[in-house]
């Protein structure tokens, strides 16, 4: 028999576990625990009971026991706080309170075609294969057409597989990707398919977030957190990452720790991963940078060093070029021009070299702007706006008022004072600096040093008045010394 429950296939026979096709590695004896609890599901299953079943007569301790029960737990995404799959029954066991569907082995028509096709359109965008990832993800919907079985649950993923697609088409402006995702979050809720419904939500608030629309990413990240028992790293990063681009350090701050808390530090993320990012060092990233903003200048630089250190882990390559840009970002706030142009030399090499061009677009925009501080001015402006018509151009505003600035620095300092005016005028007419962001104290700071008489004065008490809001101490500090 093959047993089917929440977006998990278990296949006993040939020792495998699948969520919506895609391969679930279990180590041995945690897959012998798993699948005697989903066979059993109708009763409580007795400690001397699984051990007798999965060890025989090999003497096994309750830790080891225990932890095996975890890692089963973790394996279908659940938790020994959320107890929504494998329950502790104290004094007696555990019973896996799942719903579970028992079938026959082998392929059963349309809707296993469906889900080969949705595992292998999934494989085909993890590797940046598009056109290979649209075959596939055609092939699935004629499947899902032609099944007459109950398949909201594969037509979740489908949805969200068309709005990674588009994404890619299209950039994260894409309003069909942004459909798709919703789409999926709705019949993901209607059939209870927790982790498409999770994914779903997840990949539509980091759209919102790259779109800049962080108060909506906010929404979606806190019902996340708040609604569920099961919140992991990745929910509590991306509200962290909404908070902080808001200016609300204190809040980011606060956030930031809980997520470290919330992760033991051993995860494989797979949302997060698809856009390049850990969320358990993007959390220690956070934590520094919002130090920094509320003042506390040196728990920041050892923050962010204990961040560089996690993010060179075995296992955690895919976020090199994230974390290395989001060191540069702090010691381009610290002013350091040295460390700012090593860090965003890396983040250019290592998001070119990894493909990521939104990584390698940010990381030539810092290095541009450290080395025109130290005073190479001189064609830094021209390949920094072409790196920033990159980022545009895939649809991520979520920096975009932040690398534009930058720009207007260097145009300050090679005494391009009326186009790095015009450029700043721009900015503070983007409806990102009226809703809240976080480097607006500086943006303003910055076209007051471009102005004189009244026009600097009137620009320097605004970014004050909003330094003080935000509880930027650093800013405050550096505006207050502007007067």
């Amino acid at each position: 028999m093959v047993y089917r429950f929440d977006d998990f296939e278990l296949d006993p026979g040939a020792h495998v576990l699948r969520t919506l096709g895609t391969l679930v590695r279990v180590e041995p004896q945690v897959f012998g625990v798993l699948a005697y609890l989903v066979a059993h599901a109708d009763r409580v299953v007795s400690k001397d009971e699984l051990l007798e079943q999965v060890w025989g007569d090999a003497f096994v301790s309750e830790a080891t026991l225990s932890s095996r029960i975890m890692a089963a737990r973790k394996a279908v995404g659940d938790s020994g706080a959320a107890q929504r799959l494998i329950k502790t029954v104290h004094g007696r066991g555990f019973r896996f309170v799942g719903r579970v569907q028992a079938v026959a082995g082998g392929d059963s028509g349309p809707l296993d075609a469906a889900r080969r096709s949705i595992a292998e359109a999934r494989r085909a965008l993890d590797q940046g294969v598009s056109d290979v990832a649209a075959r596939h993800i055609d092939a699935a919907k004629h499947a899902l057409e032609a099944s007459r079985e109950d398949c909201d649950r594969e037509r979740a993923e489908w949805h969200i597989l068309c709005a990674q697609r588009e994404v890619v088409r299209s950039g994260w402006g894409s309003e069909n990707a942004r459909e798709h995702y919703q789409q999926a979050i709705h019949l993901a809720e209607g059939v209870g398919a927790v982790e498409a419904f999770r994914s779903a939500r997840y990949h539509l608030a980091t759209l919102f977030e790259l779109r800049a629309d962080f108060s909506k990413s906010e929404t979606l990240m806190r019902a996340a957190v708040c609604g569920d028992l099961n919140a992991d790293a990745e929910a509590r990063e991306l509200l962290t990452c909404s908070l902080f681009h808001q200016g609300r350090f204190a809040e980011a701050k606060v956030h930031a720790e809980e997520g470290i808390e919330t992760s033991d530090g051993s995860d494989c993320w797979r949302l997060s991963a698809y856009y390049g990012e850990d969320p358990l060092v993007s959390c220690h990233h956070w934590l520094a940078l919002s130090l920094w903003f509320l003042g506390e200048q040196e728990q920041a630089l050892a923050q962010v060093g204990r961040a560089l250190r996690l993010g060179e882990q075995p296992g955690r390559v895919q976020c090199l070029a994230h974390s290395r840009q989001q060191a540069a970002v702090l010691y381009q706030l610290q002013r350091d021009f040295d460390l700012c142009e090593h860090w965003a030399e890396a983040t250019a090499t290592i998001g070119q070299r990894q493909g990521l061009a939104y990584r390698q677009a940010t990381g030539q925009i810092l290095l541009g702007w450290s080395r025109a501080m130290r005073g190479a001015g001189e064609g830094e402006v021209a390949q920094m706006d072409r790196s920033a018509q990159t980022i545009l151009g895939v649809g991520a505003n979520m920096e975009a008022c932040y690398f534009q600035a930058l720009i207007a620095e260097v145009e300050l300092i090679t005494g391009a004072i009326a186009s790095a005016a015009r450029r700043l005028d721009a900015i503070l007419a983007d409806p990102v600096i009226e809703r809240g962001f976080f480097f607006t104290p500086e943006i303003l700071r910055l076209r007051a040093a471009g102005a004189s008489g009244s026009e600097a004065t009137a620009f320097l008490k605004r970014a004050i008045e909003v330094a003080e809001t935000q509880g930027s101490v650093a800013l405050l500090q550096r505006c207050r010394a502007a007067k």
